[in-house]
Formats: structure tokens, sequence, C-alpha cells
């Protein structure tokens, strides 16, 4: 059995309550994997497709979101879709630079596979951690093709990253910090040791802010960092190259209703400048608080569902199943697309009433 085969299983054990074999798309060049609850055959007005995108770490997969796709997925009417961004997971491992804009890039692909293979119009996203980044990016360069954005521990809202000016392809990598992973051996033995069972222990600790946290993903972060080649997305990620400079600008572009969702404790706890973001939001922004570390989805499955259903319900325009397929493969733009385009899109397809209340527990 050949390793791709043996994370696909590992994955789907766990998100499915039987084993689902992944779709496969090509994204870039690379073999990305998609695990899908099932194809629906009918879509609610209320329940659009639904993706979801995980954080990225030594182990990350799809695994970190497995329990809202086990609890999604039982709405008969939902479709939800858990990619393996690349170089994580199932999917390839191949060398190369992996940038933010490879990793969005990722993310339109599988919305605009979700269009074409599951329900025609928009998706609401769910992403996690830096994965929120990513699913930013994606959603600015097809606002069409993206109801919602839920963000659960968002990177780039921290204190010191307020006014931090946005640049187009920018990254966060340090030049010293990548010449020296870059040594003959260095980025392998610190991946190695990042990837032992006490260090995978000790940052999902950090993470959830207790050492009392969900001990399947200590399994299967274990068993995902040990693939060949997983190293090269964990070096990128070290390096800062997979953090975009300026994100904390690029937010308020977003012309879909946005839902931030973190806890109280652990190492992601800094979110500081929401408040700015959501000042100059384009659209409706909403913000709920946690008493939980930096995974409230699993932390707190239920809570965390009925808040997510209930921002939905109250906050998100109503779901159209109308044809709205994303632009041939020549013609997609570069990610993000300019400003002054997400505004004009943005205004045509969002409430322009911001909704000020805070949901039931927002800090």
């Amino acid at each position: 059995m050949s390793d791709t085969d043996s994370q696909s299983k590992d994955i789907a054990a766990l998100l499915h309550t039987s084993g689902v074999a992944p779709q496969w798309i090509d994204s870039a060049g690379r073999k990305i994997a998609l695990h899908v609850s099932r194809p629906a055959r009918t879509c609610s007005p209320t329940a659009p497709p639904l993706v979801l995108v995980h954080s990225v770490n030594a182990g990350a997969s799809a695994v970190e979101m497995h329990s809202l796709f086990r609890r999604q997925a039982q709405n008969q009417n939902r479709a939800v879709v858990a990619l393996d961004l690349p170089g994580f997971g199932a999917s390839e491992r191949t060398p190369g630079h992996l940038t933010p804009a490879i990793m969005a890039r990722a993310i339109v692909d599988t919305l605009d596979w979700t269009q074409r293979h599951l329900a025609p119009g928009p998706a609401d996203v769910v992403a996690l951690s830096l994965g929120c980044e990513f699913a930013a990016l994606a959603a600015l360069s097809q606002p069409l093709a993206v109801r919602s954005l839920a963000l659960i521990s968002p990177t780039g809202m921290e204190r010191h990253r307020t006014g931090e000016p946005y640049v187009l392809g920018g990254t966060r990598k340090n030049a010293l910090t990548a010449a020296v992973l870059a040594l003959p051996g260095a980025g392998r033995a610190l991946h190695a040791a990042l990837s032992l069972r006490i260090s995978t222990r000790w940052l999902l600790a950090r993470s959830w802010g207790t050492p009392l946290f969900d001990e399947s993903l200590l399994a299967h972060a274990e068993s995902h960092s040990r693939v060949p080649g997983s190293h090269h997305a964990a070096m990128a990620y070290l390096s800062g190259a997979l953090f975009t400079r300026g994100i904390v600008s690029a937010y308020p572009r977003l012309a879909m209703p946005v839902l931030v969702a973190h806890g109280r404790r652990g190492a992601c706890t800094d979110f500081e400048a929401y408040g700015h973001v959501a000042a100059l939001g384009l659209a409706s922004w909403q913000r709920r608080i946690f008493d939980t570390g930096g995974m409230p989805h699993l932390e707190w499955p239920s809570d965390f569902e009925a808040a997510y259903q209930s921002w939905l319900t109250g906050h998100v325009l109503p779901w159209t199943a109308s044809p709205m397929a994303l632009p041939s493969e020549a013609a997609k733009p570069k990610v993000p697309v300019a400003r002054n385009e997400v505004s004009r899109i943005g205004r045509r397809l969002v409430n322009p009433v911001r909704a000020s209340a805070p949901l039931a527990g927002a800090g």
C-alpha cells in the first residue's frame, strides 16, 4: 500500500463512519485530496455545500475538522467537503516552493469541483488558523463562489499586525531562517524533532491551553508527519513563507458575511486587530468567543455548531442554487484580485448594512 493510500484511509476512518475514498483533483500541478461526505442529490435552499480548510503544522490534515465534518454531514441535504492542502494529509507532497497563492488556489479549485460535481452556487467555507488566510485569499479571488466564511482562530489579527500594509504576493518569509533550513539535513532534522510524540503533544497542549486535548489528533499528526516529503510544507511554514504579509489589511476586503470564532486560552488568544478589521469591513463581521483553546469546534463541538448554525440563520444571505460556474482555467485571476474589483462585486452581493450586535457570548 502506498503512503498516499494509507493516509487516505487514515483520514477517512475519522471523517466518516465508514471509510470513503477521497476524490482527487489537480491544482497547480499537484494532486489534491478531497474528502466528501456524499454526493448531494438535492440541496436545500438553507444548506449549500460546506468546504472545510484545516490549519498548518507538522502533522496537519483534514482530520482537524473531523467533528464539524461529521456533524454537518448528518444533514441529508448538505454536501461537506474537507480538502487536504498541498503538502499535507493525503495530498501530494512533492518538492517545490509552497506559497499562500498555491494554497489559496487549491481552495479555489476545490470550490470549482464542488460547483461542478455537487451543487451549483456559492458554498459556505470554514477554515482554521493559518488556513483562514488561504481561505480569505481564495474568497477574494472568487467572491461569487463563497456565500459565507467562518474563521476559527485566524492568524493575522494579532495586535502587532494592525496596520500592516498588504502587498500582492508578499509573505512574512524570513530569509535567514529559510537559509538555515535549506542547509543539508537541517530542515529534515528539525522536522523530525517536531514530529516526535513529545513535541506533538506539547504543541497540541499549547494550542488547546490544556494537556486534555483530543487524543485522536496526536495519533493522526504523528502518522501524517512521517510520510516521505512532509518536511517540504513544514519548512515553508517555519520560514514564514506561508504567512501573507498584510493579511490584516486584506481581511476587510472580503465581500461576504464573516464569522470569527476563537477561545480564551492557549497560544491563540491575540485577536486585538479584530475591531480594526470589522470596522473597515465591506461586509458583516461577527465574533464568537468560547471558553476553550484554539480549536473550539473540537473542544466544544455542540456549542460551536449551535453558534455556527445560529450565525448562518441570522446573518447570512439566503442561498440560491443557480448555476454560477467559476471562470475557466485560463480565465482565473491571480490570488487575490485587486481591491477595487472586490469592492465592486461585494457591494452588489452583500447587504451593505453591517450587523453591529454581537452573538450571544461574544466579547
